[in-house]
């Protein structure tokens, strides 16, 4: 299997940021996660309202942004940290909708069926936990610890997804039989494992990678997609909107 060739860098103009672009079966989408951060969310703030309060105060209307791990208020110094640069910023549902630049939108719930579909289609891919040909593998980063691929897809350093032997932090073991579930960027998605912000925490970092969609479960809960260090397929779920996912754009 062949990568994809990869597009354009594509330039940011309300931040200077710049990033690789990659086209997938007819779908231009950024290779990388958005870094967009006009605010940050007062880590003290939050966690001074109650739950239901927490729930209700950002995800109607109120758009809120994260960086995993920083608990201030400083725009400037959190995009000085690690995880801005590596795995960029984590968006509540309201903020996702209106962070990608003009020219891009948050992808709809259809459209990561169709990227799904198009790998499973043309390179004979599974979505599953079980076949190690996985359209997850394909679509995440090959730098991961332990990867069997060497090079600098072996690698400790972030950004990267920890090796399949590392049971993620709320288990205490990790799933057999998995041993080639390796992240392989076949086609240039170079998908990453930025975390979320979700029940008052920041959990995560390096074993999941959450996405938003465009897409509403109700009133309360919309659709995402996420990828794990262990397994290979792309898993399709719904959350509530108040949680901090990263974003994919994909162009109009």
């Amino acid at each position: 299997m062949n990568s994809l060739p990869a597009g354009d860098v594509f330039t940011d103009e309300r931040d200077g940021n710049a990033y690789r672009t990659v086209l997938i079966g007819g779908q231009c989408w950024m290779a990388e996660n958005l870094r967009y951060l006009p605010s940050v969310s007062p880590i003290s703030e939050r966690l001074l309202l109650r739950p239901w309060q927490r729930v209700q105060n950002r995800s109607q209307t109120r758009p809120y942004y994260y960086v995993y791990g920083y608990q201030g208020r400083q725009v400037s110094q959190a995009k000085a940290t690690a995880n801005y640069r590596n795995y960029g910023v984590l968006y509540n549902w309201p903020a996702a909708m209106a962070a990608c630049p003009p020219g891009w939108h948050l992808p709809g719930d259809e459209e990561w069926t169709q990227l799904v579909n198009y790998l499973m289609d043309q390179y004979g891919l599974f979505n599953d936990w079980v076949h190690t040909h996985c359209v997850g593998n394909a679509l995440k980063s090959c730098r991961q610890m332990d990867s069997p691929l060497g090079g600098a897809c072996n690698t400790s350093e972030h950004p990267r997804w920890e090796s399949i032997r590392t049971p993620p932090p709320e288990r205490k073991t990790v799933a057999v039989n998995v041993q080639e579930q390796y992240g392989e960027d076949t086609v240039g998605f170079a998908a990453l494992p930025g975390g979320r912000y979700a029940y008052g925490a920041f959990t995560e970092l390096g074993f999941i990678g959450f996405w938003w969609t465009s897409t509403e479960y109700d009133a309360t809960r919309a659709w995402y997609r996420f990828m794990r260090h262990e397994f290979g397929d792309v898993t399709r779920s719904n959350l509530d909107k108040s949680a901090g996912l990263s974003v994919r754009c994909i162009r109009d």
